[in-house]
């Protein structure tokens, strides 16, 4: 396995090295500006690096073993009836009756959108889940700390660090398999609200919008509203700050191009996110009809329930 590693990393660094040759001599459109490619190889060693990292750490997974998480055999005993509708017919059906004696499978068994799906799939690299998520841990906190001005190196360092968390890993094993990839969608999206209001509006605003729609296309909401908390944090602090610079007016260009990026994110995954709240009404994160436990009852989850 070493000697493939180690033929995967020459044939990406060689291949890369002539991609950013050919960049380098177009002397039309874009590539009017010479480009140093040198500057672009720390990031191409650094997503190898991340790439070999992943198969090592993970490597009884290349060796046909599998992850035993619980809620991943939960989820398939849910969802195979009517994945297996698909495989049959080709289309998706939207109810199931292997829950609760019958239910809709907008939760269970998504139809998501081709396009983002490629994105999705690009930025992942890996096709098993495992190596997906720990590979989008790596990737995301390093483009996080990229934005936020830290040096290729050391961005590597910080990215391992954040990806190696123990708590990642714990909820990989538990099968929170849409929670790991909302986590990982994380960083990008608040390093795009920080490049927006620093000094890159319309990049910064990008960078959010297409994050943005992957984490909220992960379907785990409450990293969702996690992410929105340390944005308002940052949009109070940068609020704050151009009080006593007296700078309003250069959070004007960046909030509405944020705005924008928000809208478009949630635009491009409007349909799921209404039948998740439509369907949420009939869920125990509606309103209960219960009339016992009154005290214990909540305009959606219970307490005990939301708070244990």
């Amino acid at each position: 396995m070493k000697v493939s590693l180690l033929n995967l990393a020459t044939i990406i660094y060689s291949q890369s090295k002539k991609i950013c040759r050919f960049v380098h001599h177009q002397k039309t459109g874009i590539f009017m500006k010479k480009f140093d490619y040198k500057k672009l190889l720390p990031h191409v060693l650094a997503v190898v690096f991340f790439l070999i990292l992943t198969m090592l750490y993970l490597a009884p997974l290349l060796q046909g073993k599998q992850l035993k998480q619980h809620d991943i055999s939960t989820w398939k005993g849910g969802a195979q009836e009517a994945l297996d509708y698909k495989q049959k017919t080709g289309e998706t059906t939207l109810w199931t009756n292997s829950l609760f004696g019958g239910m809709p499978t907008y939760l269970i068994s998504p139809n998501r959108d081709k396009v983002f799906s490629y994105v999705d799939r690009f930025i992942k690299v890996w096709k098993s889940e495992p190596m997906a998520q720990v590979f989008l841990y790596l990737i995301g906190f390093y483009i996080a700390l990229l934005a936020f001005g830290v040096s290729p190196w050391l961005a590597i360092a910080g990215a391992i660090a954040y990806a190696f968390s123990t708590y990642f890993f714990i909820i990989i094993g538990a099968g929170h398999a849409t929670k790991a990839f909302a986590i990982g969608y994380m960083p990008p999206i608040i390093a795009g609200v920080y490049l927006s209001f620093k000094d890159k509006p319309l990049f910064g605003a990008l960078l959010m919008s297409i994050f943005l729609s992957l984490q909220i296309r992960a379907n785990h909401f409450q990293i969702s509203y996690y992410s929105l908390m340390v944005v308002l944090i940052f949009g109070i602090t940068w609020l704050v700050k151009s009080y006593f610079d007296k700078s309003f007016k250069d959070l004007l260009k960046p909030f509405l191009y944020s705005v924008a990026g928000v809208l478009l994110a949630v635009g491009v995954n409007s349909t799921s996110l209404y039948l998740t709240y439509e369907y949420g009404n009939y869920s125990m994160r509606g309103q209960s009809e219960l009339t016992h436990d009154k005290e214990n009852q909540t305009s959606g989850l219970d307490k005990d329930y939301a708070t244990g």
